[in-house]
């Protein structure tokens, strides 16, 4: 690998000529990115451009091959060209015409004359508008389609151009000639040379490579190359790329790039669904652990050893196949979840995918991949068993640090379903011969989590019946609020013991009052599920107030819809005219003998 600082002069003394891989994405600025670029421009030092990052290249025959820069050096092209267009024949000399003309375009004496031609050669999906810019031909200036974003680039630079005044132009014509260097030129020896961490390692104005662009860049090069040794045609492979990659990732009709292109943040890293299936996809296919080759640092890595294991050009074409063929799984059991109106206990797959994304359980995310791409005959009882799996710890307190190792295993067991049941937590979990200690001091989302289901088995429970479907979008509410000593310092406290009658013992003194309430507010049973948010008056009132609501605010009963959790509660405080301890302790019961009762800890 070889790097320098560098200036426009670099093209034209060394008579570059570039080239865009036909698979690399399309040209992507918009608007702000190209004023970024101006304003960058504009505000720095008369004689100087401001630095824009690096551009990296590796060789191939007469040409270099664009691996990081292709965004910045579109418009750098068109821009230049829009310049001289609007102000060339102005105030600028033949001489310094041809000058700024050879950092954008190489040329060759044909008989007594010269051609011109770019220096860029864009991916072919831009090459017939930036060929149409650069060489003078005849286009409607009036419109530009949304995706014809070069073309926009080019009447947005000329637009600049001609409303800046001379002394602007001039000092923009300076800017571009002045040999002070303002980007780093990076050659690639090999193919060896690391790109990942060459693009970690240097910072860039543009839009960088993902891992996922360097793992589709480095497939279809080997495509390419493969399909050059057994004489298959460039046209073919384009249509590979248009039918495996293009249609999958880029649809934009249908939306999918959008999905594709989400961002996510997991733990302290930011990524995307694209960047999460690859590594779902290699996991299932086994060139990738997390634990063993650096997380999602190791992802290209990974990608690329397989890549060059794979030595002909059917090989390749399977791969890529196999890649498409899970991705649209991946896509379609994502975009059916999204769409859920009515979740069901009995609905495993969806149920799964909710527990999944409300505990931001990423782990298991390759595992259900693998089940629902495959679909063996036991698939819904497989996915039945990490449910309950994942819900068993979520309620005991299991640890999750485990959860890499146990998906690499269920992903290579034979038999996950029993590797799921009998699977020993070390530490190991608490008993479940214990009450769930889950249960007991929660927050409040898997307060929600944990409601949601115990409401969903309440359905299925009483039969079904409901004219509105069961959808993830209540907001939580404790019974005996947080903040209690505003209006329930007179309501009898208990503690969680019987006497020898079986009766709670009541306590009066005011710590122990303290303790025992500021402990019950958090535990299950005092908790339920609203259509919407009570006003905090109401939410701090008594439990009368709370339940019937006040001066024309709504309380839990109005509040309720048709949540079979909530009507519990509505029942136990019109019967009891009340809510103390005493109800929390039961329902605490009472909500995991629901769930007991439908997973059978």
């Amino acid at each position: 690998m070889d790097g320098s600082a560098q200036d426009l002069h670099w093209f034209s003394s060394n008579d570059i000529e570039m080239e865009v891989p036909f698979f690399q994405r399309p040209y992507v600025w918009k608007e702000e990115d190209w004023e970024s670029l101006l304003d960058s421009i504009k505000t720095s030092p008369k004689d100087r451009m401001p630095f824009i990052g690096s551009i990296i290249l590796q060789q191939n025959g007469d040409k270099y091959l664009i691996i990081d820069g292709q965004q910045r050096l579109t418009t750098l092209s068109v821009m230049i060209k829009a310049f001289l267009d609007v102000y060339g024949s102005k105030e600028l000399s033949p001489d310094i015409i041809a000058e700024i003309k050879s950092f954008i375009y190489g040329r060759e004496r044909v008989e007594l004359k010269f051609i011109y031609h770019p220096r860029l050669v864009p991916s072919h999906v831009d090459s017939d508008i930036f060929e149409t810019i650069m060489q003078d031909l005849i286009f409607d200036e009036d419109h530009a389609r949304s995706d014809e974003l070069i073309k926009s680039a080019y009447l947005y630079f000329k637009d600049y151009f001609s409303k800046c005044g001379d002394g602007e132009n001039s000092d923009f014509a300076f800017k571009i000639l002045s040999t002070k260097k303002f980007f780093i030129a990076i050659i690639l020896d090999s193919k060896e040379d690391d790109e990942q961490k060459i693009f970690d390692s240097t910072n860039s104005l543009g839009k960088g490579l993902t891992k996922a662009d360097l793992i589709k860049n480095y497939l279809f090069s080997r495509l390419k190359e493969a399909g050059q040794e057994e004489h298959i045609s460039l046209n073919d492979i384009l249509k590979l790329h248009q039918k495996y990659w293009l249609d999958v990732f880029y649809d934009d009709d249908n939306f999918n790039r959008c999905f594709w292109e989400e961002e996510k943040t997991i733990g302290r890293f930011k990524t995307d669904n694209m960047e999460i299936f690859l590594k779902n996809f290699a996991s299932i296919i086994g060139i990738y652990s997390p634990s063993e080759t650096g997380g999602l640092d190791g992802l290209y890595k990974s990608y690329k050893e397989r890549i060059n294991s794979i030595s002909n050009y059917t090989g390749l074409e399977d791969f890529l196949r196999k890649l498409a063929s899970y991705a649209e799984c991946f896509y379609k059991f994502h975009q059916d979840y999204l769409a859920v109106t009515d979740f069901t206990i009995d609905d495993v797959v969806n149920s799964t995918l909710l527990l999944l994304d409300k505990t931001q359980t990423t782990t298991f995310d390759s595992f259900v991949l693998k089940v629902l791409k495959e679909r063996p005959t036991d698939y819904l009882d497989q996915l039945a068993a990490l449910r309950k799996f994942i819900f068993k710890r979520l309620l005991w307190g299991g640890k999750t640090k485990n959860y890499n190792n146990v998906n690499t295993n269920l992903l290579k067991s034979s038999d996950p379903i029993n590797y799921l049941e009998t699977y020993e937590d070390v530490p190991p979990l608490p008993t479940t011969a214990s009450f769930p200690t889950g249960l007991l001091n929660l927050n409040n989302k898997p307060a929600t989590l944990i409601l949601f289901f115990d409401e969903m088995i309440k359905r299925k429970n009483s039969g079904g019946g409901f004219e509105l479907g069961l959808q993830y979008q209540f907001t939580l509410e404790h019974i005996m609020p947080q903040n209690w000593s505003r209006n329930w310092l007179t309501v009898p406290c208990f503690k969680d013991e019987k006497d020898a009658q079986g009766n709670y013992i009541q306590v009066t003194t005011a710590p122990e009052i303290n303790t025992i309430r500021r402990q019950c507010i958090y535990e299950i049973g005092n908790m339920t599920l609203l259509t919407s948010k009570l006003n905090s008056s109401i939410g701090n009132g008594d439990a009368l107030t709370k339940l019937n609501g006040k001066n024309g605010k709504p309380g839990v009963k109005k509040l309720t819809g048709s949540l079979l959790v909530t009507k519990e509660v509505v029942d136990i405080i019109e019967k009891q005219q009340g809510w103390n301890e005493k109800d929390v302790y039961a329902r605490n019961q009472s909500i995991f003998d629901d769930l007991n009762g439908y997973f059978h800890f």
